[in-house]
């Protein structure tokens, strides 16, 4: 065969492979598989972003969470409260005496109150939600005193006889201001020690069936969140309110 006609013949058979290829392809994947696939995966996108997101907010919630605790508990630690806790008769005097100099850049905002609703961080009336979605009154008093950090963080103190202590993780513009997923509530006790609602009650009850347990059923639900948080090792598991 002459070099002329064996060009002619590759010619041919790359033409016909290229068909077949052509053909193949075509008929491996039509319009409407194609629709039919992402329309899939669409879905599969729908269900598991969502709990994606959630999962990622919750471990975002402990870490600043974690990070203010571990500051104030240090920070009453540090300045030796319990030899000064009789003199707690003042949140906003509390809060210049030991917390300003320990946060640099913070600033403190006095007692105000309106409407039965306490106010933290701000110069006007507003309030905070139990997980249930009713706003919160008790245990924010007339003398709750506040102190704002540097990166929104709000911090609210009582005085004598309960020293409450309040965390917003974000501050309170910023929301959902809401007990158990940026709200935590913990208490000063007799030792100086900083400790969450709820660290002296049973597992259960924590999770359910009292006034402020860790749900969005009960009464005051999500009051003790930040003890359900520490008794899990520093996690918001499956079951946690959010």
């Amino acid at each position: 065969m002459s070099p002329l006609n064996i060009g002619v013949e590759n010619g041919k058979h790359y033409n016909n492979a290229r068909q077949i290829f052509k053909s193949s392809f075509i008929k491996g994947f039509t319009i409407a598989e194609v629709l039919i696939t992402l329309g899939i995966i669409g879905v599969v996108v729908a269900l598991t972003l969502p709990s994606i997101v959630a999962n990622y907010q919750k471990k975002v919630a402990v870490a600043k969470l974690k990070k203010v605790y571990s500051s104030v508990a240090q920070i009453l630690e540090k300045e030796q409260v319990v030899e000064s806790l009789d003199e707690w008769d003042n949140s906003e005097k509390i809060l210049k005496k030991y917390f300003v100099p320990n946060f640099q850049g913070a600033k403190v905002y006095s007692a105000i109150s309106n409407n039965g609703y306490r106010v933290m961080c701000r110069t006007s009336w507003y309030k905070y939600f139990w997980a249930t979605g009713v706003g919160i009154s008790t245990p924010f008093k007339s003398d709750t005193a506040a102190i704002e950090l540097s990166d929104g963080t709000c911090i609210g103190i009582n005085p004598n006889p309960t020293r409450d202590v309040f965390i917003d993780i974000n501050g309170s513009y910023n929301p959902p201001n809401k007990a158990g997923k940026d709200l935590f509530f913990f208490i000063v006790n007799s030792d100086g020690r900083l400790l969450p609602y709820g660290h002296d009650w049973r597992y259960e009850q924590v999770n359910r069936g009292r006034v402020g347990s860790c749900n969005k059923q009960d009464s005051g639900g999500g009051k003790v969140c930040a003890a359900k948080i520490m008794m899990d090792n520093w996690e918001m598991k499956k079951d946690y309110p959010w």
